[in-house]
């Protein structure tokens, strides 16, 4: 019965992260900071700070294709390229343009991606920048 119920506290934790293969992931990351600092542009946040996002996400786009080609993938970078239009409009619906209500009903999701990311980059030498 223990058992079951550390299954049960570990799987809400499990998400489609999981399931894709790690450079999709940091692709994905990519384009998070981009709409992030698409965002920080549009609240008037400093220049150092939006070109400190852009950086950020530039150093993941980097890593996944890096990743994808460790994958298996013979251009990392043209796989990772072919990827980043549909995660574009993913997150550009999930932060940017899309209505009040779908932003909010992401918002959680959001947020953990934020936080997985923050890891990921920390745990592949990302973050900080150097």
């Amino acid at each position: 019965m223990r058992y079951l119920l550390v299954l049960l506290l570990i799987f809400p934790f499990q998400s489609a992260r999981a399931a894709q293969p790690i450079s999709i992931s940091l692709a994905e990351c990519s384009v998070i900071y981009n709409v992030v600092s698409m965002t920080a542009q549009a609240k008037g946040k400093p220049e150092t700070q939006i070109k400190a996002l852009r950086k950020t996400s530039d150093a993941y786009k980097d890593a996944a294709a890096t990743q994808a080609k460790a994958e298996g993938q013979s251009d990392g970078k043209a796989y990772i390229d072919k990827q980043l239009p549909a995660l574009i409009e993913k997150w550009d619906e999930r932060w940017l343009s899309g209505d009040d209500v779908k932003v909010l009903s992401h918002m959680k999701e959001n947020w953990e991606w934020v936080q997985y990311c923050g890891k990921l980059g920390k745990d592949r030498g990302l973050l900080p920048l150097q």
